[in-house]
């Protein structure tokens, strides 16, 4: 009997892998609970609410309007910015999870679909697959089955220094940012006008009353691990679409990739690809929003900063999306060209004639049809949910552009 075809995303993320049990409802439940403590930790400081800076100030300043002069202070229910980044984080831990669980079983349930078949040779590797694959992954016997469940447990195996380094990575990216909001330079930006003297006096003022301020140990601490965790989680999460980038290679390497005329699970046997994808656009989208809430309540003006964070944004949402539905898309169009092309050898074997309707010929021109008119790609969204999505993923370029340019 075949091994099962299974990949295990916790695995390479230690901190991470009692998701791979928790019930979603717990998780969910750690969208009240962030939130919660935030305000318990700043009622516990005196800095909960009080006279300040108003929620909106941030993105009117990145909209070029001015705010009236208001008292200097940031107040934890005044600070609309930091308390949208805060519930993004339990929101992309739980699209994690999801996203997690649906690649662990794809590459078995589109085996299952018969929309993944296998090869009796493997195929030849191009340039992204060499790019991508790392050295001796794609190596391996003559079965390309055998090779492709090869490749999934050499996946699955934890790398504790990748995770090690990861949670440094999120460690140093919390205290850089914790550094850089202590020389105030994020409210300075905010600071009414006047003299550079009395600006920096504001803006000073402002970051000892701010509620995640060093002033407020609490607050700051909380604060800096709500960052650390966020930056861990984005960083676990790219290092296992990365692999999820390899198992697709892979697949297409070792095995053929097909559609399920019947139709049994509504996707034509590719609703597998469509749950994972689903939560790659949600994924993105938080992302999205993550780095707008950063530029907007950084308030960055540092040209370099600007384009690595834009630059960086692009990257991923290529890899990440552009790629997998450039490649699908083309896949499904070549797959229903195929089988039109043998619908219409077959008819011409039978002898049949349009000219001479009978039974059999109706049966192949509604069969045609259907092929023509099926909507396949796995990561086709709504004309609502693309709009969406294009705003929300468009928004940090903008933004990277409206800073270069001003």
């Amino acid at each position: 009997m075949n091994p099962k075809l299974s990949f295990d995303p916790f695995s390479g993320a230690f901190l991470l892998r009692p998701l791979k049990r928790l019930p979603t409802l717990c998780v969910w439940g750690l969208l009240p609970a962030f939130l919660g403590v935030a305000a318990a930790v700043a009622a516990f400081e005196h800095t909960l609410c009080g006279p300040g800076i108003p929620p909106l100030t941030p993105f009117k300043y990145q909209l070029g309007i001015e705010d009236v002069e208001s008292y200097p202070a940031i107040p934890l229910m005044r600070d609309l910015a930091s308390l949208m980044l805060i519930a993004t984080v339990p929101l992309t831990i739980l699209c994690l999870q999801r996203q997690w669980r649906y690649i662990a079983d794809c590459v078995h349930q589109l085996e299952e679909s018969g929309a993944l078949t296998w090869r009796q040779t493997p195929g030849e590797m191009g340039f992204l697959d060499r790019l991508v694959a790392r050295r001796g992954l794609f190596e391996g016997g003559t079965d390309c089955r055998k090779r492709m469940h090869l490749i999934l447990e050499r996946l699955s195996k934890g790398n504790r220094l990748h995770s090690f380094l990861s949670a440094l990575v999120a460690l140093a990216a919390a205290s850089a940012l914790s550094f850089y909001l202590h020389e105030s330079h994020a409210f300075l930006a905010l600071a009414p006008s006047g003299s550079a003297r009395e600006q920096a006096a504001w803006a000073s003022r402002t970051y000892v009353n701010w509620w995640a301020s060093w002033e407020h140990p609490s607050g700051a601490v909380l604060y800096a691990v709500f960052l650390t965790l966020g930056v861990y989680v984005i960083l676990a999460q790219n290092y296992v679409s990365m692999k999820a980038v390899r198992i697709l290679l892979a697949a297409q390497l070792f095995g053929n990739f097909n559609v399920n005329w019947l139709n049994i699970d509504g996707g034509y046997g590719w609703e597998p690809f469509r749950r994972v994808f689903r939560t790659a656009y949600l994924s993105m989208a938080l992302r999205a929003t993550q780095l707008v809430l950063l530029i907007v309540f950084l308030s960055l003006h540092n040209l370099v900063v600007v384009i690595a964070i834009g630059a960086i944004w692009l990257v991923f949402l290529c890899l990440y999306i552009v790629y997998p539905y450039w490649y699908l898309r083309n896949k499904v169009r070549s797959m229903k060209e195929e089988q039109l092309e043998k619908l219409a050898t077959k008819f011409a074997e039978l002898g049949l004639s349009i000219d001479a309707p009978s039974h059999t010929s109706r049966h192949f021109v509604e069969e045609i049809g259907r092929i023509q008119e099926a909507t396949i790609n796995p990561m086709q969204l709504t004309r609502l949910q693309s709009s969406s999505f294009a705003v929300l993923i468009l928004l940090p370029v903008c933004l990277t552009v409206a800073q270069i340019v001003s």
